[in-house]
């Protein structure tokens, strides 16, 4: 006997509704958590903003032009004096530096005495009547202690040759310092000197040898973006050290 069995067919209608509600509690659910989350990622991305800003300005505001001279003196001079005047380096009168903001060394990097005379263009440096090369170096970001020197190997522009003019932008740790001591003393003076108008800062440095310093500490319960920078710096004597500036931002 054939066993009489009642096929029903599928209801497609309410399987279709089904995934309807599905996906339309799916959608509510995902414009829920946009709703909440959607002001977090705009101050987080309004942040980050500030952050590279305020990194930018800040390192551009820790460096300098540098200028670098090299200068022989030729073979045929007879040098017989412990200094010698270099008059009529427009290279270096053209800097519009003075002495204060100037270095000389020898070709083994050891540092000279020396005097710029700025209203005669003379520039007198120490010498041990052998030494012919000189490197010359002028900068904002150099602070120097000039000598006197009187009587010298007086050279002019036929006695000597102009080798490489270069001139650069350079990170002194002069100017970190000095920012770090200004930061602590008149924040909003260097906050305009910088160009930082958005937000607030500070930073730390961090030496060679992990040595630290910073400014003042952020506010306690202040939500703080932060970014380690790591840089190349020229020290007092213009030696090349690498370290870290660490920028923050509230």
């Amino acid at each position: 006997m054939r066993d009489n069995k009642i096929i029903f067919p599928k209801n497609k209608t309410g399987s279709h509704v089904g995934m309807m509600i599905s996906f339309m509690i799916f959608i509510t659910f995902v414009v829920f958590l946009i709703a909440i989350f959607w002001p977090s990622l705009n101050i987080n991305s309004g942040k980050s903003g500030i952050l590279e800003g305020t990194k930018i300005n800040l390192l551009n505001y820790l460096s300098s032009d540098l200028t670098t001279i090299s200068v022989r003196i030729k073979d045929g001079e007879n040098l017989v004096k412990n200094c010698v005047d270099f008059q009529q380096l427009t290279a270096l009168n053209e800097t519009g530096l003075s002495g204060s903001n100037m270095a000389v060394k020898k070709a083994d990097d050891s540092s000279l005495g020396f005097e710029y005379k700025e209203s005669t263009s003379i520039l007198g440096i120490s010498s041990d009547k052998t030494n012919r090369f000189f490197k010359i170096y002028a900068s904002q970001g150099i602070s120097a202690t000039e000598g006197t020197y009187s009587s010298c190997d007086i050279l002019t522009t036929n006695d000597y040759d102009v080798g490489i003019v270069r001139k650069e932008s350079r990170i002194f740790q002069k100017k970190i310092i000095d920012a770090i001591s200004l930061y602590n003393i008149n924040y909003q003076t260097i906050k305009q000197d910088a160009g930082i108008s958005s937000g607030e800062f500070s930073f730390d440095f961090i030496y060679e040898n992990g040595t630290l310093i910073r400014t003042r500490e952020a506010p306690l319960g202040i939500d703080i973006s932060t970014e380690r920078v790591s840089i190349d710096y020229l020290d007092a004597n213009l030696n090349l050290h690498s370290g870290d500036i660490v920028v923050k931002v509230w």
